[in-house]
């Protein structure tokens, strides 16, 4: 299935790269990690995450995209920018998700 979304997106436009979403458990459970294509993969905060899986890690992985962060207080932000730029989450391209309806003001270092 994922060549064939690969091969559909080089067909409406070869500039254009496939990559795949998927949460640690779905890299671990499909084998994700024998996949040419880049790979996202979903990590959440709360609850103490995120919590890395056992069999989630691998060379495809471009980068985690964390939802349920929060922006206030402030140092919870930080601990959360923090957590994406060291390992074993420091991901090439790394996004921080808010619920919907948050609001977070630049900050000024």
């Amino acid at each position: 299935m994922l060549k064939g979304w690969a091969s559909g997106m080089a067909s409406v436009d070869p500039s254009l790269n496939a990559g795949v979403y998927a949460s640690q458990s779905e890299y671990r459970n499909y084998n994700l990690v024998t996949q040419s294509m880049p790979v996202f993969v979903a990590i959440a905060f709360g609850n103490g995450g995120p919590t890395p899986i056992g069999g989630a890690t691998g060379s495809n992985i471009r980068g985690y995209i964390s939802f349920a962060a929060a922006c206030t207080p402030a140092s919870t932000l930080a601990q959360e920018e923090s957590t994406l730029l060291n390992p074993p989450w420091s991901g090439q391209f790394n996004t921080l998700q808010f619920n919907a309806g948050v609001y977070c003001a630049p900050t000024t270092p």
